[in-house]
């Protein structure tokens, strides 16, 4: 899981986001990145940063002022851009909070959303990031999430507290990341084309056939993206299937299910179809 901004939903700490309030400056220690991952809202506190917003000569990208004027054309890209440059007012906002991740987007690919939507489509993203010659590009998605306990439906009595407050924090994260999934997969067609008509120039003369160009495309120019999924459900075995879903998300786990969790992790890759194709391809 990734720190989120002021639990801002829409704008995931990024080196672009911490270059808009000039907080790269201040050589951030990983370690504070870390903490801000596991800095639970409620459990434990928030990971506190000065904002310089002003101070480094940062530009707001010409999309971003640009979307701020249409907001009725693109509503996504206009919410990103209002997130960004609300972090350019020093005034109301001198701090910026640090919270764990997974409260606005537990899978980290939000920012990859994001990116491309607010930044022109995927391809320009890489550009900017000086990848434009990349070819092969793999996301790999881990998502350790588990089975939400929900024997109080054998109880003819109202639920008890805490397992409300477990299910008004859990279904709708759980529901928000199969959402953040299926856009991924709709995006993955779009990407791999925009990465594939920008290394082949000609290949692909028009929208209309863009199908037809990337399969026609040259090997030597073609793109491919690879979206790697892991969770527990790809587990076989049942029982080992149940039991690492009903794992307590805790700083301290058995030895044992340390293991456990690790053999899983490496089952679960070497049996993903997209993992293997990449080896393929790569070799």
């Amino acid at each position: 899981m990734q720190p989120t901004l002021q639990m801002e939903p829409s704008l995931p700490l990024s080196v672009k986001s911490l270059h808009s309030s000039a907080l790269i400056s201040c050589h951030i220690p990983f370690s504070r990145a870390v903490t801000a991952s596991s800095a639970v809202p409620g459990a434990f506190s928030s990971i506190i940063l000065k904002n310089y917003a002003g101070t480094c000569n940062y530009p707001v990208p010409e999309w971003a002022t640009k979307a701020l004027d249409e907001r009725q054309v693109n509503t996504r890209r206009y919410h990103i851009a209002k997130v960004l440059s609300e972090y350019q007012d020093t005034t109301s906002q001198p701090y910026i909070h640090l919270l764990d991740g997974g409260i606005s987007d537990n899978l980290g690919l939000r920012v990859i959303i994001n990116l491309t939507h607010g930044g022109g489509g995927l391809m320009n993203s890489l550009e900017r990031l000086d990848l434009e010659k990349t070819s092969k590009l793999a996301i790999i998605t881990v998502n350790a999430q588990t089975t939400f306990d929900a024997t109080f439906n054998k109880n003819d009595y109202s639920i008890p507290l805490l397992d409300s407050l477990g299910a008004v924090s859990s279904i709708p994260l759980d529901r928000y990341t199969f959402e953040t999934m299926e856009i991924v997969r709709n995006n993955i067609i779009e990407w791999n084309e925009s990465i594939t008509a920008s290394r082949c120039g000609e290949a692909l003369p028009s929208k209309n056939s863009r199908q037809v160009g990337i399969a026609n495309a040259a090997s030597a120019c073609a793109a491919q993206i690879y979206l790697i999924e892991m969770n527990f459900d790809q587990l076989e075995d049942e029982t080992e299937r149940n039991h690492l879903k009903h794992l307590p998300t805790s700083f301290n786990l058995e030895p044992d299910d340390v293991d456990r969790l690790k053999a899983a992790a490496k089952k679960i890759l070497a049996d993903s179809v997209e993992f293997n194709e990449l080896i393929d391809d790569l070799q």
